[in-house]
């Protein structure tokens, strides 16, 4: 019998599977699935069984991947950082994009805000291309309408753009199987702001935590419908303006037992009852605690 390459049994040794590169990181496992089937940085050995084993490039490019994450970049520029070895990207500031969107939007570049917008949300991640680009730009573009610099046909090109490329990313980010009870998203009954809902949305989806989406202008009465049908762990309600009286909520409010957090998104809330959260971030955060308090069959 052939005696094994003694190399061959170094290198067999320092192969790890999925569980064993997880721990090593302190990451979930499938957190790993997910960088493999999104971002193609997955396992490239084998043992001498025939699986798919980590070696130790994969092991170290998932390292740098990691610590990309962890320092606030983005996973799809995280991740071509971790494949390239090029150092962290450097992504213009807030005021920068908010010039291009702005520019674009004077040309009627339809294609070129779709561009900024879809970018960014890869580069960075929903919440903080939200909070740190895409909302201060959309700010910009209201405060150059109210100048008259940008007219209302401008806005509704920005905002259109902008509703396809989140459409577009929650496209790339859905999930099956969910594990978790249901989370609703609806407007409040005359709202029609629905871009930070979209963007709620597309955040979860981040998270891979799927929502029913209710939208715009939806009657409280079917948000209380809703609420009953679906027993969901959290219930978010956006209103950008205060267009309506506490008892307004009511019929919401009832219908959400104990098994159900009522949250309420926007700077249109001045009533008692549900929970309000500050940004999307809060948001975020909100829904996960309500599946952690409301499981499957609680």
């Amino acid at each position: 019998m052939a005696a094994t390459d003694p190399t061959t049994q170094a290198q067999q040794a320092t192969l790890l599977s999925v569980g064993e590169v997880a721990e090593k990181l302190g990451i979930p496992a499938s957190t790993l699935r997910t960088w493999e089937r999104r971002y193609e940085l997955g396992p490239s050995a084998r043992s001498a069984g025939g699986h798919r084993r980590y070696d130790a490039a994969d092991v170290e490019r998932l390292q740098r991947m990691h610590l990309l994450v962890d320092s606030g970049l983005g996973p799809a520029a995280a991740a071509r950082a971790a494949i390239s070895g090029d150092p962290m990207e450097r992504t213009e500031g807030a005021d920068a994009f908010a010039d291009a969107v702005i520019a674009a939007t004077r040309a009627y570049d339809a294609e070129g805000l779709r561009t900024l917008f879809v970018r960014k949300l890869e580069d960075l991640g929903t919440i903080r291309a939200w909070t740190d680009h895409i909302a201060p730009s959309m700010r910009r573009v209201g405060e150059e309408w109210y100048r008259g610099s940008v007219g209302v046909d401008g806005e509704h090109l920005v905002s259109d753009a902008l509703h396809t490329a989140l459409r577009a990313r929650l496209a790339s980010r859905r999930t099956k199987g969910q594990d978790h009870r249901p989370v609703l998203l609806a407007c409040a009954e005359d709202e029609h702001h629905v871009l930070p809902l979209l963007a709620l949305q597309c955040a979860l989806a981040d998270q891979e935590i799927g929502c029913h989406m209710l939208g715009q202008r939806t009657p409280f009465s079917a948000i209380a419908g809703m609420t009953i049908r679906l027993e969901p762990a959290a219930v978010f309600l956006w209103a950008s303006i205060v267009h309506f009286d506490g008892s307004a909520l009511a019929s919401v409010l009832d219908a959400a037992t104990d098994r159900t957090d009522v949250l309420l998104g926007g700077p249109g809330w001045s009533v008692e009852g549900g929970t309000h959260v500050a940004d999307l971030q809060a948001a975020v955060d909100a829904v996960q605690q309500a599946i952690a308090r409301h499981p499957v069959g609680a």
